[in-house]
């Protein structure tokens, strides 16, 4: 799972979490206060548009298992040893 760090609204605190994307607004503090994920320049390029995987073998990001599959097989690669 990926790391974030987080900062408290209430009393600043801040630490490094390591937690699911969908659970980034779910964080809390320990003082009870919503804590707000920090700019971070290893996650500030995730957004709904960008492909959280990307294939080596393609050069290119992919949007899951079969969408390898189908590029695999339109490159010509074997599709015997699966990445996932």
């Amino acid at each position: 799972m990926p790391r974030y760090d987080f900062e408290c609204e209430a009393c600043k605190k801040t630490e490094e979490r390591v937690v699911l994307y969908s659970q980034i607004k779910e964080q809390k503090c320990l003082c009870g206060s919503n804590m707000k994920m920090l700019f971070s320049p290893s996650v500030a390029i995730i957004s709904d548009e960008i492909p959280l995987r990307y294939s080596m073998a393609l050069g290119k990001p992919i949007d899951g298992r079969a969408d390898w599959k189908k590029q695999m097989k339109a490159k010509g690669f074997s599709t015997d040893l699966n990445p996932y």
